[in-house]
């Protein structure tokens, strides 16, 4: 299995089993989805769901077996909102985050995440978040 495949799978993972209200979180994903993901595919709600977009390999080499890499990942989730009220999309992505800055997160020391965006779509039901992960690795070469 490639470094890429297994931090992905890991990732899912450690979503699936960390994000629980018994684990001190207010949400609980349906859905943990691997890959990109049409949302009419969608069967429950909350869903947060993530892919790889790019793997950029650093300048920096590691001695003469290892380089440095960072695997970029979009992260996106949706959730049940209701006309003006967000809370279930900004819970999921409030314990997505405190997730990742924790040590339920097996990469936290070794991934950065941006600025979430939000789309609201006029019915509603297509709203969600998305953000970009950064996890860094080391390849042996």
């Amino acid at each position: 299995m490639s470094d890429r495949q297994e931090i992905l799978e890991q990732i899912k993972t450690d979503i699936e089993t960390k994000i629980n209200p018994s684990n001190g979180y207010n949400t609980q994903p349906a859905q943990v989805i691997h890959g990109i993901v049409n949302f009419d595919d969608i069967l429950m709600k909350p869903v947060i769901a993530f892919f790889a977009a790019s793997d950029e390999v650093q300048d920096e080499e590691l001695g003469t077996s290892e380089r440095l890499r960072i695997l970029n990942i979009i992260v996106y989730g949706y959730a049940d909102v209701g006309l003006g009220n967000y809370s279930n999309l900004f819970d999921l992505l409030e314990d997505l985050e405190k997730f990742l800055d924790s040590s339920d997160f097996t990469y936290y020391n070794n991934s950065l995440f941006g600025t979430a965006e939000f789309t609201f779509s006029p019915d509603n039901l297509k709203s969600m978040f998305v953000f970009n992960l950064r996890v860094f690795y080391h390849q042996n070469i």
